[in-house]
């Protein structure tokens, strides 16, 4: 099967010369003005053309969104990455990571060589449990299985996210109450609202958070583990965005003494951090 990524990530990247104007309901709105006016001289080709040309769109958002997270390009504006979505983006962090990981999930599949793949957010999210969260030689193998099930069982045209459920006997959890307070349940709402997830949802997504964080935190250096946490959550950080400002991919030291010297002022950076921090509670 031929491989579409590089066609994907190419009209991803951006012409470094290129700066087009904000995307805006006005620009929609000349676009179905010249349809209405033009629509009766356009070929049936272009039109196809147009319509499969951008049915991919929202995984390049995802792209784009992964890129400006992984490398925090929105530090200089921004002082969080939850700043970034809710004032420059107007969506969630909830929303914009379920874009990320279904973005992924399409990128996964290109990359093995899928002809077929989903042409939806909705779709893809339905196998975005199928991802191997190992950052080192992931294996996606049970990605691939599921899909070839799902497109060797059912037509192109009834792919939906509730038919790959049903495919793949995602069956619904049986349900239980708890008890939380009104004040607690409103805010749950109201986040679930602005995500634009039921309740359920967003309380799943909290926990796989929290799980990641916990995994991250196994892997580091016991004397890192507290300042990191308290960094996290005296500056509203991911435990990921404390390591990335903290200890960033990008710059590699070539010298090992080097960088366990590094190692060492961060983590006394942080831990005069937490001192100063109890001081003034104190």
């Amino acid at each position: 099967m031929p491989d579409v990524t590089d066609q994907i990530l190419s009209e991803t990247i951006p012409d470094p010369h290129y700066s087009p104007m904000s995307p805006s309901v006005e620009d929609i709105l000349t676009y179905k003005q010249e349809l209405e006016s033009e629509g009766k001289c356009i070929t049936i080709e272009w039109a196809t053309s147009q319509i499969k040309n951008h049915l991919l769109n929202w995984v390049r958002v995802g792209l784009v969104a992964d890129a400006v997270r992984r490398y925090r390009l929105y530090k200089d504006k921004f002082a969080r990455w939850q700043d970034y979505c809710q004032e420059a983006l107007g969506k969630s962090v909830w929303q914009v990571k379920r874009i990320i990981k279904a973005a992924k999930v399409v990128i996964e599949l290109a990359e093995a060589g899928f002809e077929q793949l989903p042409t939806c957010e909705a779709q893809a999210s339905k196998l975005v449990r199928y991802l191997d969260p190992s950052s080192i030689c992931p294996n996606h193998q049970t990605l691939y299985d599921k899909w070839k099930q799902v497109i060797s069982r059912l037509p192109k045209h009834q792919i939906t996210g509730d038919k790959i459920d049903e495919e793949l006997g995602h069956l619904k959890p049986a349900r239980k109450r708890i008890n939380v307070t009104r004040e607690v349940a409103e805010q749950l709402e109201q986040e679930a609202a602005l995500s634009g997830v039921k309740t359920n949802q967003l309380l799943k997504e909290l926990l796989e958070e929290r799980e990641n964080s916990k995994d991250i935190l196994f892997g580091l250096n016991p004397k890192l583990r507290a300042p990191i946490l308290k960094e996290a959550e005296r500056n509203g950080l991911t435990i990921e965005e404390v390591l990335e400002k903290y200890f960033p991919e990008d710059e590699e030291e070539s010298d090992q003494a080097q960088e366990d010297k590094d190692d060492k002022n961060n983590v006394r950076s942080l831990h005069s951090r937490t001192s100063k921090d109890q001081t003034m509670d104190g």
